[in-house]
């Protein structure tokens, strides 16, 4: 999972770099990206948990989402950019062969696609929830 991660923050360097075509500061959009697909992860996971346990808790929960979420981009920003660990990742995929290249290509879509369908599937299941309250 970790390995995912990183080459999704290689990968959105690299976006960075490329396509918006800035160079100073690519490590902070990237590591802003992990942010997104972790919190997103942590978001899933501990709702379908407690949709199963009992359904109001996550109302109760959904107020420390934004503290959490903004915590978690305040950490990866400064473990990326300040602490240069963005270098370690760099150098890790340039080394890796084409074959894994593409491999963890193909994974990392389609772990983004899910993540995005679970996302918005557990919400549309949460407001279906309240609205029968």
């Amino acid at each position: 999972m970790l390995s995912l991660f990183s080459y999704i923050f290689h990968k959105s360097y690299f976006l960075c770099v490329n396509v918006f075509k800035e160079k100073e500061f690519p490590e902070f959009f990237a590591s802003g990206i992990i942010a997104v697909v972790i919190v997103g992860t942590i978001m899933v996971f501990v709702n379908v948990f407690l949709y199963q346990i009992n359904p109001s808790l996550i109302n109760m929960i959904f107020e420390y989402y934004k503290y959490f979420s903004l915590g978690s981009v305040l950490f990866f920003w400064w473990y990326f950019g300040y602490m240069k660990k963005y270098v370690v990742f760099m150098n890790h995929f340039e080394r890796m062969s084409n074959t894994k290249k593409r491999a963890m290509k193909v994974v990392s879509i389609l772990y983004l696609i899910l993540l995005l369908v679970l996302f918005f599937g557990m919400s549309d299941i949460m407001r279906t929830y309240n609205l029968s309250e």
